[in-house]
Parts: C-alpha cells; structure tokens; sequence
C-alpha cells in the first residue's frame, strides 16, 4: 500500500515540475498572464496551483445497518497543466474526512488525476488512489488501500475562483471493504 502512495505522490510532483520545464514562455496562453479576453475574463487556459475546499454528504454502501446521510469534509492541493484548447489536466493530492455513524469515520489521503474542458462552464472526471483509515466503534481501526472515481462541474463566478458540485465512489479495501457515495459542494481557487 505504502508503494502506491508514493506512486502517486510522485507522479503528482513530477508532471507539474515536466509542464513547468515545456512551458514556453512567449506563448500567452500558457503563460498563467492576467490576459483578458473581449467578455473581460481572464483567460483560463494557462498552467498554475489550484486549492480547494469539499463538504460533502456521504452515503455508506455495504456492511451498515443503516443508510443515513452523514457529514464529510476534504480539501485539495492540485497542479493545473493546459493541455490544449479548453481542457486541463490536473495531477493533485486530496485530504477528507467522512463521518458514518455514532463512532465510525473514515481518513483518507490520495492522490490522482482531474481532467476537465470548458471555460466558464468546466466538467470534469477524476480518480485518486492512496491510504485509508476506517474507525470502528469501540476505539477499534484498520487502514488499507483506498480509491476513488467521480465527476464534478465547475462554474467560474470570478477569474480564479469557481463554485461546483461533485460525486464520487469510494472504497477502502479492507478485509470486510468499506465503500460509500460522496456527493457534495465545493469552492475552488487557482492561482
């Protein structure tokens, strides 16, 4: 499990460094420049950090007698790489926290990939992979592998900053594995 999360955490620091090192710098478009377009916005396609806050409503799937809709919070950390036209590709390490019932939570970190298209308008598909840690009632927890696959939309209401909504599968592959629905909002800032 340890090999995957270096993995990850690698690939997320090198492909940001390699887009940094290609970046040509006479070609505006990739600059990350305050270049306005004719509406006034600032041009979006350009390479740069993002940061980002989730709150999130979680649903656990199996091995739980009840179903409830329970609170969950995440935050993260990402690289934004142009990668033509209007679609980025965003290599970025993730952080949440998911409540499940009474004394049951779960700690997550991951890291992935985010791929999105659009200018103001932005959807996009994402995956991580990396730790999870599950705590049972009784102060009894285990840890394992943990993934996670959705989709997210993104509205830009200022030049860097985007409001959106996202959903996800996620599983933590324990001996009796713990997967669940996150479903949520989110704030996004790219610098």
């Amino acid at each position: 499990m340890s090999k995957a999360l270096l993995l990850a955490v690698g690939i997320g620091l090198l492909l940001p460094a390699a887009a940094w090192a290609n970046q040509d710098d006479n070609d505006d478009d990739r600059s990350g420049s305050a270049m306005n377009n004719e509406d006034g916005w600032r041009n979006r396609r350009y390479t740069g950090p993002v940061l980002a806050v989730d709150v999130n409503a979680v649903v656990r799937l199996r091995n739980t007698a009840k179903h409830h809709v329970q609170p969950g919070v995440g935050g993260r950390l990402g690289y934004q790489i142009w990668t033509g036209g209007t679609t980025m590709l965003t290599p970025e390490a993730m952080f949440e926290w998911n409540h499940f019932e009474e004394d049951n939570n779960a700690i997550r970190v991951l890291g992935g990939l985010r791929y999105s298209a659009g200018e103001v308008v932005r959807p996009s598909v994402f995956g991580h992979a990396g730790w999870g840690r599950v705590t049972f009632p009784g102060d009894d927890s285990d840890h394992a592998f943990a993934v996670d696959a959705g989709a997210a939309l993104d509205v830009y209401i200022a030049n860097t900053i985007a409001v959106g909504a996202q959903g996800a599968y996620n599983l933590i592959n324990l001996d009796v594995p713990v997967d669940f629905l996150t479903f949520g909002a989110h704030l996004q800032f790219t610098f």
